[in-house]
């Protein structure tokens, strides 16, 4: 080489620097995590904290965790351990109650087994199988009931309605003028207390009501007494509570015209905004109860409320 031009040093090819070969890992990158504020707690939250640590000292010093673990291990140490010995104490604890005797009560007959060929008791077998021999409630006849107390009582009936729908009614929503008549205009058929619901229309299934009251609301034509029972006339709306005087008056003049007792909803279609049921609790409770009407199938207790005995 010409002077004035030095020689560029190399490495020598055995050299350590020329055999490593170029690092293939990337090169790390430390991330900065963003400092943490600090919370500064209020004075109520420090006032709080302060008292948490004072209960928690007291409790461990009063040892309330060791002897509530403590009494739950006796709990469980009390209890029988094997299930063979369960029946066993069941069956101590039966053998130390005691059986009450069975007193003697009167049964109601409905009107319907008596038709099948059940015998109706007189008052006297009543009055025998309402008597309890441990001083009970006793059962009398209404008559003997009011004439010992002094009180006058109304007519006598036989617990059988023999009217139909109020006549203006009947004009008003198209009945027929009798129960056959209205029965074999709108279908006929045997007559069952069982109900079909899917023969329900769907806009009456539809808004809640129970079996009972979604059939009586289809029966206005074909069995009014069904649906007197438990509706009023469309254009009516149902009262409740205290009757009035001109409801009371009404119920008598009815009873006394046409009987009363059963068919309570044919009854209550001559009221405006009573329905049958309503009709039949207020007979026992207002008209049998205070001698208005007499009707051999109740009897009174000793302490004065009426009993349907059939």
């Amino acid at each position: 080489l010409a002077e004035g031009h030095p020689r560029t040093s190399r490495a020598p090819a055995s050299s350590p620097v020329a055999d490593m070969p170029p690092s293939s890992t990337p090169r790390k990158r430390t991330r900065r995590v963003p400092a943490q504020p600090v919370e500064v707690l209020s004075e109520y939250e420090q006032a709080r904290q302060e008292r948490i640590k004072r209960n928690h000292a007291m409790l461990k010093s009063l040892h309330v965790r060791e002897a509530a673990a403590n009494l739950q291990d006796a709990a469980m140490h009390s209890l029988p351990s094997t299930s063979a010995s369960r029946p066993a104490l069941r069956q101590s604890i039966r053998k130390r109650r005691p059986v009450a005797p069975k007193a003697a009560v009167a049964r109601k007959r409905s009107s319907r087994i008596q038709e099948r060929g059940g015998s109706k008791p007189n008052s006297a077998e009543l009055l025998a199988l309402s008597d309890s021999e441990d001083g009970g409630p006793k059962h009398i006849p209404l008559e003997q009931y009011f004439k010992e107390r002094g009180i006058k009582v109304g007519p006598k009936v036989d617990g059988r309605f023999k009217g139909w729908v109020d006549p203006d009614v009947c004009e008003r929503y198209g009945i027929a003028g009798s129960a056959d008549e209205a029965w074999e205009r709108h279908g006929g058929g045997k007559f069952t207390f069982k109900i079909d619901r899917s023969a329900l229309p769907k806009e009456v299934r539809g808004k809640g009501y129970s079996d009972a009251k979604a059939f009586s609301i289809t029966q206005l034509h074909k069995n009014p007494n069904a649906y007197f029972y438990r509706n009023v006339a469309p254009h009516e709306t149902q009262a409740f509570g205290e009757w009035t005087e001109e409801e009371h008056s009404l119920f008598l003049n009815l009873a006394r015209k046409y009987g009363c007792g059963d068919k309570w909803g044919l009854f209550a279609s001559h009221f405006r905004h009573r329905v049958g049921y309503q009709c039949s609790a207020y007979y026992r409770d207002e008209i049998i109860a205070n001698g208005l009407i007499i009707d051999d199938r109740f009897m009174m207790t000793s302490g004065g409320r009426p009993v349907f005995v059939g």
